[in-house]
């Protein structure tokens, strides 16, 4: 999902602020003064191997800037962090000067474990060249993997008005145990950094992957951490007052506080899948409703653990990174047809169905929808 909802203070400052002479690099992120205080930007990361459905993570990246060294954090969904990397600005490369894994699994149990990546090449970007060689090693004690990551071309582009970097490479990962190393996989990587706005996507792939890693929105520090202390309003809370539906027609089975996360790997979703819901629009949208219409509208709510959906919001956005307004015909028509569907896949963990969070997001272009997401 590419549903885009950035902050607008974000992008006038980005402009504003930026001393004519930036290292190298930085021009393609948030503003000096903002990634000095601290800027989060929020990813829909969506993985799938062969045939499978993609399943989906939210990733935030927290990115601060201090002299020229900048500090990047991962957290998840959960607001936990999970891994942590600081760069060095030289010249036109970005240099890695230490890297963390921070492994939660047994976090029930002890505290969080970090986990060093020992370092063998440490260039992790080059913004003039492609002379960058990233080696790495983590080990979990007796199994890990070397990482290599090789920077292989570098393109200036145009996107949406605004100046672009693609870098592109072959990330190889080899795996390894108490016996040695088994076979690499070998993946093509492509990052896409927009002026302003920092990684706006990150792609790796072979013929059997494929992870993609969207941007959703940029926020300032302040607004993140007011989220991470959010309690039943976590990542996928939604509002009753605000539904588009009526929202008292709609019961969850458990307390809403117990709703669980569309970033969970088995997701409630359509039941049918994809193909049955494009085949539904072919067969019951008029498409006439979609006319000049164009941007990423997006249907948040809520499967309950004996599928059924409710609590429908809106998010809206459009190709350029800011907030959209689809046509009131538009939005009913595609809503309308979700509301219609009665039977939804539920949520199962453990063989126990849950309450779920979960979103369809439409991609419309001129009038056409040519994605649907996740």
């Amino acid at each position: 999902m590419r549903l885009i909802t950035v902050l607008s203070v974000l992008m006038m400052l980005s402009c504003a602020d930026n001393p004519a002479n930036l290292p190298s690099g930085i021009e393609y992120f948030p503003s000096v003064k903002l990634l000095e205080k601290g800027v989060v930007s929020k990813y829909y990361y969506h993985r799938t191997r062969g045939k499978a459905e993609p399943k989906t993570d939210i990733v935030y990246r927290k990115m601060v800037l201090n002299g020229d060294t900048i500090t990047n954090e991962n957290y998840n969904a959960g607001f936990e962090k999970t891994y942590v990397y600081t760069l060095k600005i030289e010249g036109d490369k970005w240099i890695t000067l230490d890297e963390k894994s921070i492994d939660h699994r047994k976090a029930y149990k002890t505290l969080y474990n970090e986990i060093p990546y020992s370092l063998e090449e440490e260039t992790h970007t080059d913004w003039g060249g492609n002379d960058a060689l990233l080696i790495k090693t983590i080990d979990y004690g007796g199994y890990g993997n070397k990482i290599s990551s090789d920077q292989k071309s570098n393109q200036d582009s145009i996107k949406n008005g605004k100046k672009t970097k693609v870098l592109s490479g072959i990330r190889t990962i080899t795996p390894f145990n108490n016996e040695g190393f088994r076979n690499p996989i070998e993946l093509e990587f492509q990052r896409v950094y927009e002026e302003g706005l920092g990684l706006t996507q990150n792609i790796l792939k072979n013929e059997q992957i494929n992870y993609v890693m969207t941007l959703d929105e940029v926020m300032t520090l302040e607004e993140f951490e007011k989220r991470a202390k959010h309690g039943v309003h976590r990542v996928g809370y939604i509002d009753t007052l605000a539904t588009i539906d009526d929202h008292s027609q709609f019961k969850p089975c458990y307390l809403p506080e117990k709703i669980n996360d569309y970033y969970n790997d088995e997701r409630a979703e359509f039941k049918g899948g994809k193909g049955r819901l494009k085949k539904l629009l072919d067969e019951k949208l008029d498409k006439s409703v979609l006319t000049d219409q164009s941007g990423y509208l997006t249907f948040r709510f809520v499967i309950n653990c004996k599928g059924q959906a409710g609590w429908f919001i809106t998010e809206e956005a459009d190709f350029n990174f800011q907030r959209n307004q689809f046509s009131k015909l538009c939005k009913n028509a595609l809503f309308d047809l979700l509301r219609s569907e009665q039977e939804w896949t539920p949520l199962t963990i453990d063989d126990d169905p849950r309450d779920a969070y979960t979103y369809i997001t439409f991609k419309i272009e001129n009038g056409e929808i040519i994605e649907i997401l996740p």
